[in-house]
């Protein structure tokens, strides 16, 4: 599966800016595209006149928060924007969902899943 999607993000990071509060809540929406296929170990992706390949639509988005850590060492974080250009990082955790099936009609590509990570701010 090959997704690629076009969202549209509204990230609330005043508080964290301006009042050192260091938590950061984000939303994202939009639109998804997965090109798909499946094959044998023969390479063949074709069983009984179907073909095992194609490409889906749909929609995905997510809800997560974020944890400025730069109010954890203020003077470390700005070390590391002048020695690296790195102007926050964030430790997140967010709910994902994708429903990438043709709107209905085609094959079920997507999933809900939660996703944590690290996230640089250049």
């Amino acid at each position: 599966i090959l997704p690629a999607a076009v969202l549209a993000v509204l990230r609330v990071d005043v508080l964290a800016q301006r009042f050192s509060i260091p938590l950061v809540p984000y939303a994202k929406v939009g639109f998804s595209y997965a090109l798909w296929s499946i094959g044998g170990g023969d390479g063949v992706d074709r069983y009984e006149g179907l073909v095992g390949r194609g490409a889906e639509t749909g929609y995905q988005g997510a809800v997560g928060l974020m944890f400025w850590l730069n109010v954890l060492h203020p003077q470390s974080a700005l070390d590391m924007d002048n020695a690296t250009g790195i102007n926050s990082s964030y430790v997140f955790g967010e709910l994902f969902t994708s429903d990438i099936d043709s709107f209905g009609t085609g094959m079920q590509v997507g999933t809900t899943s939660w996703v944590v990570g690290l996230a640089f701010e250049f």
